[in-house]
């Protein structure tokens, strides 16, 4: 992290010596996506403070307001200010109304980022759309890896949409297309880690437990190592392989599992943070199950 941050200044300190503003704003803009990469709450923090948009943003072009927007959706939900994190993304989506022939990746990082939000605060149907509009931009035909691997991914995100839904059977068929796609990529591939966690997700909900462990595992061993966005779903991981390992009587693992997540969330948001609040409540939920089964004889 100390690496990355140095490298991060010495590229503000050579915009800024430039005396071009394009460029300084370039420069917190790659601060802001390597803050919200390796959660550096710190970094955060002082780009919020220079990622500014003024006036409604009427003196930018369309790239660099919707960017700056994303940058600061994320941020602001690194630094545990949901309300405000909500409020930029929603100034994003009103532009998209507003505005037309706005480049496709740009829609897409807008959307993403509103199912990313409507999931945290439990808005299923708007997580829904949300990821709806995601998946329609992505083309059925990618010839390039780099596509064929961005809708698998997004076929997954979908996936996971549906389960919140209680639409198994769908997200069931969503996964299984995803994972022919990627059979083209190598095994190891973080994107396999993703796979199965959420058909591990998908088991837990269909109460296979021993199936659900079984993908968990494999998830977690391929995501444990990995870094960024995919790094960043392992807690959510190891919380559903607590809920397995604990359907199967494996109470150490399950506690261990719990305790894991607890521990890279608090690391990367700090103890207050909501993801935090749900990892503690999955742990302590866990504990009183395995108390109650104590006095049970169980």
């Amino acid at each position: 992290m100390d690496e990355a941050r140095e490298l991060v200044y010495d590229n503000i300190d050579l915009a800024e010596a430039s005396g071009v503003p394009q460029a300084v704003q370039d420069a917190w803009i790659m601060a802001g996506r390597v803050a919200i990469f390796v959660g550096d709450r710190a970094l955060a923090t002082e780009t919020l403070d220079n990622l500014l948009v003024e006036d409604e943003g009427r003196d930018m072009d369309a790239r660099q307001f919707l960017t700056i927007l994303h940058n600061r959706t994320r941020l602001l939900w690194l630094l545990n200010r949901a309300t405000e994190a909500a409020e930029e993304n929603q100034t994003a989506l009103r532009f998209l109304s507003e505005n037309e022939h706005i480049a496709s990746d740009l829609v897409d990082e807008t959307h993403r980022d509103a199912a990313f939000l409507a999931r945290a605060r439990m808005d299923i149907d708007a997580l829904l759309e949300h990821e709806a509009v995601s998946f329609s931009l992505r083309d059925k035909d990618a010839n390039t890896p780099a596509k064929r691997l961005k809708r698998a991914e997004t076929l997954l995100s979908l996936a996971d949409a549906c389960i919140d839904a209680n639409q198994l059977d769908r997200a069931d068929a969503l996964i299984k297309q995803a994972q022919a796609t990627l059979s083209q990529f190598a095994s190891n591939h973080p994107s396999h880690g993703q796979l199965f966690g959420i058909r591990g997700r998908l088991n837990l909900h269909r109460m296979d437990f021993q199936s659900s462990y079984n993908d968990l595992m494999r998830a977690v061993d391929i995501l444990k190592d990995s870094k960024g966005m995919y790094s960043a779903t392992l807690p959510s991981v190891l919380v559903h392989l607590a809920h397995a390992a604990a359907g199967l009587g494996k109470f150490p693992e399950s506690l261990a599992a719990a305790r894991g997540a607890v521990e890279l969330d608090e690391r990367r948001y700090g103890p207050d943070h909501p993801e935090v609040a749900q990892d503690l409540e999955v742990l302590h939920a866990i504990q009183r199950f395995i108390e109650a089964m104590k006095k049970r004889g169980g």
